[in-house]
């Protein structure tokens, strides 16, 4: 008898822990969507996504795409669209208008289609988009997190056409004895990969590239300055074959500027040979945004 109401009692323990939790939790009929997220995407003239990394048709002289941009974050945003053609940065038509750089204003939860017109030349190999995120954003004194944060730039990369361009490799470089710990980073030292936020104008500084892998890796770089490609070390493009598991750098130039202006470098790599089965190949790699000041 003692044990039927011992069991009696806890079967009623638990229907009334049921019902308490039931009580409590309210039942949520609708769910809404997350913040915090970017979107992107090219469509062709047809209407048509053109998947990152997929090929564009090479025969037509002039190309007609749509730029899709959306977001949903706590903010308003501002975006700034690039256009290179074989790593040379080049001019495109937008609303009649023939520009470098197509700036765009997004609200907290928005999105836009910005039309692009990109006059495609019959050697062309590659067409790359940057879409730079709070391009007029400049990195105060060892502000270390946002300048971290400045090295995402969304990338679109598609090949125009596929074909085995030989590649001139510079051999302005030292090996350094340190592993290699990232793709690109920019120091006054090459081995010590400490952040430098903020430089002045005319000084020198390193920039380090690492491979990781166990295979060799090619990189094309390019220098922008206040988000127009200028020469880096007398080149506005440069390639280098890293080793497998190798760290090299070499010194450059900052800029002489007049004026605060904001200053990156990026890495496209495997230049030439961008393939939809292997998404690394239709990435970039960039280095935090240096704030010059003259």
């Amino acid at each position: 008898m003692l044990l039927r109401t011992k069991m009696i009692f806890y079967y009623g323990l638990i229907i009334l822990l049921f019902i308490l939790l039931f009580e409590r939790v309210p039942v949520k009929k609708e769910v809404s969507a997350p913040s915090g997220f970017i979107g992107y995407g090219l469509y062709n003239s047809e209407g048509e996504l053109v998947d990152n990394g997929d090929s564009i048709d090479q025969n037509s002289c002039s190309n007609e795409f749509s730029l899709f941009l959306s977001q949903d974050l706590n903010e308003s945003r501002e975006y700034l669209v690039l256009v290179f053609i074989d790593y040379i940065q080049t001019s495109f038509i937008t609303n009649d208008n023939q520009i470098m750089q197509k700036e765009i204003c997004l609200q907290p939860s928005d999105k836009v289609n910005v039309p692009l017109e990109i006059n495609m030349p019959s050697e062309a190999k590659e067409l790359s988009i940057l879409i730079i995120k709070q391009p007029n954003f400049m990195v105060d004194k060892d502000d270390f997190d946002r300048a971290i944060k400045t090295e995402d730039i969304i990338t679109l990369r598609f090949p125009v056409a596929q074909s085995n361009v030989p590649l001139v490799y510079s051999q302005n470089y030292e090996v350094s004895k340190e592993k290699p710990v990232t793709q690109v980073f920019i120091s006054d030292d090459p081995d010590k990969l400490i952040i430098k936020t903020v430089e002045n104008a005319n000084s020198t500084l390193y920039l380090s590239l690492g491979n990781e892998k166990s295979e060799k890796m090619d990189y094309a770089i390019v220098a922008l300055h206040n988000w127009k490609q200028i020469p880096l070390c007398g080149e506005f493009v440069n390639y280098y074959e890293l080793p497998k598991q190798s760290h090299i750098y070499f010194n450059f130039k900052v800029p002489n500027v007049k004026e605060d202006s904001n200053y990156q470098i990026v890495t496209f790599p495997h230049p030439y040979k961008v393939d939809i089965n292997n998404p690394k190949s239709s990435f970039t790699y960039s280095t935090h945004r240096l704030h010059i000041k003259p």
